[in-house]
């Protein structure tokens, strides 16, 4: 059976993870280990300057080159991460749950902007981030929460 590296997340450290892992493969000749990258969709959003036209079409898809480079590719969100048991449970587009294995995890899930309501400037004015609003709903990445060795991590509420 072939050793498994899982990378959770699809941004640039996600996708570069993956390259880079099946390219040290490939160099060293090793068939025997396999790469899966588990992310919400097949494609990598790029965070452009704001002065640029039309920033929510700006995404590369992702599928032909994964299948060019040998990763296997599962769409879905991380729920929760099982350290000791070596897997991570997901849920999918439609709402259906699976586990993936592994043998080495690479977490490069990204991040979101949050503000925290009691910070305030000087004048009583508030401060809000400037981001870029994505196309379509966004549902929040679920922060997990560190545990004593051997217990499963799982979503803060």
């Amino acid at each position: 059976m072939k050793q498994q590296i899982l990378i959770v997340g699809g941004g640039f450290a996600g996708v570069w993870s993956a390259l880079s892992a099946m390219r040290l493969l490939d160099q060293h000749g090793r068939t025997d280990i396999a790469v899966t990258l588990l992310a919400p969709q097949p494609e990598l959003r790029v965070r452009p300057r704001f002065y640029e036209p039309d920033v929510q079409s700006m995404k590369a898809p992702l599928l032909e080159l994964f299948a060019a480079v040998g990763i296997h590719y599962v769409q879905g969100s991380a729920q929760a991460i099982d350290p000791q048991g070596q897997r991570v449970d997901y849920r999918d587009a439609a709402g259906a749950e699976g586990t993936l294995s592994y043998d080495r995890l690479v977490l490069a899930s990204g991040s979101a902007a949050a503000q925290d309501p009691s910070f305030r400037l000087v004048n009583g004015g508030s401060v809000r981030p400037a981001t870029v609003p994505p196309r379509g709903p966004v549902a929040p990445l679920p922060k997990f929460q560190a545990m004593p060795s051997g217990e499963v991590a799982r979503p803060i509420a």
